[in-house]
């Protein structure tokens, strides 16, 4: 338990010889470095100063870190899906090659067999996202509900709101899609490349 109490209290109670900490309210916000300075001057260096300010600098500074590291992994991550996703649509061009030849001769054209290569990157992609987003949201929420992973008191480091911006929102389903696209595009040009005669004798 901690009682908190003025120094003229503290004094007249005989309470205590010397002081552990002491808490210092300023009555301005600009006022903190004057006070910081005088207790310096006043104690030689004698005392570690510990300003609420300066803590609440190392933590947003903290977690801007954090956020760096967080884009940087979110980043690669991204890269890597586009990649998997070129792979797998490769594989599905290798496997559906006859089908692309039967519909070639039947008068499909080149950018039509794009376009389906395309719709079906977009259509997976969208997929992931309906499974990854609310189960992002979700796994944040219980994150910041209880910070230490622990469902106790203990385990609740502090209480933050979530807040979703739009912006935000809107880059995380726009990026992915994108990429898909783009991952996308050599598969599909290569579907549209074949000619019927050649596809058609594909084993």
């Amino acid at each position: 338990m901690s009682v908190i109490a003025s120094i003229d209290v503290v004094q007249r109670q005989g309470a205590l010889k010397y002081y552990p900490y002491v808490l210092v309210i300023v009555d301005r916000p600009d006022n903190v470095e004057v006070v910081v300075d005088l207790i310096n001057d006043l104690y030689s260096g004698s005392v570690s100063l510990f300003v609420i300010k300066d803590i609440v600098r190392q933590i947003m500074n903290a977690m801007e870190s954090m956020t760096l590291i967080i884009g940087g992994v979110a980043a690669v991550t991204l890269v890597v899906a586009a990649v998997g996703l070129m792979n797998a649509m490769f594989t599905a061009v290798a496997e559906r090659t006859r089908i692309i030849g039967v519909l070639r001769a039947l008068g499909v054209k080149k950018r039509d067999v794009m376009f389906l290569f395309l719709i079906e990157a977009l259509a997976l992609t969208s997929i992931g996202l309906a499974i990854g987003l609310p189960l992002g949201l979700t796994i944040g929420a219980l994150l910041v509900s209880y910070g230490g992973f622990s469902p106790g008191p203990t385990g609740r480091v502090m209480e933050l709101p979530i807040t979703i911006e739009l912006s935000h929102l809107l880059l995380v389903i726009l990026v992915p899609l994108l990429l898909s696209l783009i991952g996308a595009l050599p598969p599909a040009y290569r579907a549209s490349s074949l000619e019927p005669a050649q596809a058609l004798r594909q084993e």
